[in-house]
């Protein structure tokens, strides 16, 4: 979920695992979806990078995605 306080943010969000791009996901009301099954078993750190817009610079977090 991306926020802000001024303006509901649009554009696209990218999920990558190290240098691997998993893929992109376009914002509605601010919450980006994705799935995949393009991870392994076990733990892994998901980057998810926002591409901003003329009102939001772009920002970025990793989280870690664990599969059983």
């Amino acid at each position: 979920k991306i926020t802000s306080p001024t303006v509901i943010p649009t554009g696209t969000v990218t999920f990558s695992v190290g240098y691997t791009s998993l893929g992109t996901a376009q914002l509605s009301g601010g919450t980006a979806k994705f799935t995949t099954t393009s991870l392994p078993v076990g733990a892994s750190r998901v980057k998810v990078t926002y591409s901003g817009n003329s009102n939001i610079a772009q920002s970025s977090a990793v989280v870690l995605q664990t599969v059983q």
